[in-house]
């Protein structure tokens, strides 16, 4: 597998810069990584040499220091000229926030470096515009990236801005581009340089892993979607109660978003039954789960018949725009709301049958027979995947805004 360095260059720290550039020394660093040192003017350098790394993408400006840069490899290939440096200093020391992005000198670099390399520039990113060239620029670089390679993203150098973009790339990785492996993404404290003498390069993937955690606690309370956080802990937690807590989720998610009306109290009762086990987690999972299942939770909690639950999921399924499976869920309630009403057991076919057919007779009032009638005609166009001409075939428009207007009517005549 290929393994690729994203790294940010930025402008450098030099010994004296008060001499010209090409007279001034640049400062180099002792990186610690896994207990290795690296004593280096680049972070990057210290990263390719750990992780063999096969090809590095640099991303600048017009006045990151690409001089020293070339300098610093050529020399080690012992193929430095003094004509491509001495420009080098001439453009980056003359380069400002104004400065064309010319991309002629690149190949002097690319020559000497040790490894296969790409470079990037963007400009400052000092306004709006500046800031979506920057974001589309960089975004290309997450597109275009060779399948089946792992990526290091390095945020140690360059703008404070340079950070947030690079983290965007690897959420953008993540969830787009699942044939590419985010390794690692690091970060040299320079901070702790003064106090440690050493620059300790540390591994920020947990930054990754919390994102993920927030984007399945996000499909788990908004659609009712347990898989990603399930798959989480199945990756990373290897207890008991992990075990517990991951296929009640995996339980709840199928039974939810397949609509299992019947099962629907079972599995709510469920998630109530693991708080404990939650407790137990480890980390942001038990700081965010339990706010994320509750939530849910308490929306059934005065649900106390089959009818309610049904009712409610309805509800919830039309606030997620899930209609399809509001209007079956609104139909199987009314349904379930005058089996229980006439004290027969709703989960009885012939309990269903002769409710449905005492409304069919209007013996519970005309407007809970049109209701009735308008919600059951959509809901098996969409249950049937009705096509035939003749039946009665919805307006996919019209139904979509009359939903809530339905669910406000029903609720007003099943109270």
């Amino acid at each position: 597998m290929k393994r690729i360095l994203i790294a940010p260059l930025g402008t450098g720290a030099y010994q004296d810069s008060s001499k010209p550039r090409y007279e001034r020394e640049y400062k180099t660093v002792k990186y610690s990584l896994e207990g290795k040192i690296y004593e280096t003017p680049f972070v990057s350098e210290a990263l390719m040499k750990h992780y063999k790394v096969d090809k590095i993408i640099l991303i600048g400006t017009m006045g990151s220091m690409w001089d020293t840069l070339y300098q610093y490899y050529a020399e080690q290939k012992q193929e430095f000229n003094e004509d491509v440096y001495f420009e080098l200093c001439d453009r980056v020391d003359s380069s400002n926030h104004t400065t064309p992005l010319t991309m002629d000198w690149q190949q002097s670099i690319k020559k000497v470096m040790p490894v296969e390399c790409d470079i990037i520039l963007t400009p400052y990113g000092i306004n709006e515009v500046e800031l979506m060239q920057n974001f589309t620029t960089i975004f290309s670089i997450a597109e275009t990236l060779e399948k089946d390679c792992s990526i290091i993203l390095d945020i140690t150098h360059g703008f404070r801005s340079q950070a947030m973009y690079n983290f965007l790339i690897a959420s953008y990785i993540s969830d787009l581009r699942p044939d590419v492996k985010i390794e690692h993404i690091t970060y040299g404290m320079l901070e702790l340089l003064k106090e440690l003498k050493e620059c300790p390069i540390v591994d920020l993937n947990v930054m990754m892993r919390l994102m993920k955690f927030i984007k399945g606690a996000y499909e788990l309370k908004e659609y009712g979607n347990g898989f990603l956080l399930a798959d989480l802990l199945n990756d990373e937690l290897r207890t008991v109660t992990h075990s517990e807590v991951q296929k009640k989720l995996v339980n709840f998610t199928k039974t939810v978003n397949l609509g299992y009306m019947l099962q629907i109290k079972e599995v709510i009762e469920q998630i109530k039954g693991i708080e404990k086990s939650i407790n137990q987690l480890e980390g942001f999972y038990k700081t965010m789960l339990p706010n994320v299942l509750g939530d849910f939770v308490k929306r059934f909690k005065k649900a106390n018949r089959e009818w309610q639950y049904q009712f409610e999921m309805a509800k919830w399924f039309e606030e997620q725009k899930r209609y399809g499976q509001a209007y079956i869920a609104l139909g199987e309630a009314i349904v379930t709301y005058y089996c229980e009403k006439e004290g027969e057991d709703p989960t009885l076919k012939e309990a269903r049958e002769t409710a449905k057919n005492r409304m069919k007779n209007r013996e519970y009032g005309v407007e809970i027979y049109n209701l009735s009638k308008n919600i059951n005609t959509k809901r098996n166009n969409i249950a049937h995947a009705v096509l035939e001409n003749g039946r009665n075939r919805s307006n996919v428009l019209s139904d979509w805004e009359s939903l809530p207007r339905d669910i406000k009517t029903l609720e007003r005549l099943l109270k």
